[in-house]
């Protein structure tokens, strides 16, 4: 079982974004939802290589066992207006704890084996290591991703924010992509450049992350 739903959106104007690199301002309606989905598994040899650090700042739950899920969007469309969120949408890049009682087989079992193998990036990450994964990604093309927030009722998962967006990430080049909350309800991810062939920039630099289309029942876009 697997990612969730997101309700509507409200964002900036393209060109006017108030939130420098930021996906989309989503505000959702939790959703059960269930889904069957395989690891994120690229193919990295022989390729340009770049690394992003996922991170959630997403609070944790009161109503449940909290955690942010990140995924690749193997169709290039956004998925989470869907029920059945299947590997045909969907692959699990990682799943980050908001609460410290995640350490329970419900969500571990889903946790790809190579999520939490840090890859050496520069720079200091979040002091807590359920916090945050490093993955090494395809340079030079189109790398779609999303994040969402959700808890556990019983077997069932509920989303509650979900996001989704692409870009393009450049080789040998570091990236951090974190998790917001935003109001009451709302989140976004905030999308940045922090370092080249492993040495730090004197500032993170703000990436643009193109939103993508919903994605339609058994159709891709």
């Amino acid at each position: 079982m697997i990612e969730q739903q997101m309700n509507t959106s409200t964002r900036a104007h393209p060109r006017q974004r108030s939130w420098p690199a930021t996906v989309l301002l989503a505000v959702a309606v939790p959703v059960v939802v269930a889904g069957c989905s395989s690891a994120y598994k690229p193919t990295l040899e022989g390729k340009p290589i770049a690394r992003v650090r996922f991170i959630t700042e997403h609070p944790t739950s009161t109503a449940g066992i909290e955690a942010t899920f990140v995924g690749y969007l193997t169709q290039r469309c956004n998925p989470f207006n869907l029920t059945d969120l299947s590997g045909q949408y969907y692959q699990r890049v990682a799943i980050l704890a908001g609460n410290a009682s995640l350490g329970t087989p419900l969500f571990a079992m889903q946790q790809p084996a190579d999520a939490m193998v840090r890859q050496g990036m520069p720079g200091e990450p979040p002091s807590n290591d359920s916090l945050y994964s490093e993955r090494r990604v395809p340079a030079g093309e189109n790398f779609s991703f999303g994040m969402s927030s959700s808890y556990r009722v019983g077997l069932n998962r509920v989303a509650t924010c979900s996001v989704a967006g692409a870009f393009t990430p450049e080789v040998d080049t570091d990236y951090q992509a974190v998790y917001l909350q935003v109001g009451l309800y709302g989140c976004a991810v905030r999308l940045s450049k922090y370092a080249v062939a492993g040495k730090l920039l004197p500032m993170p630099v703000p990436v643009e992350i193109t939103e993508l289309p919903k994605c339609t029942p058994n159709g891709g876009q």
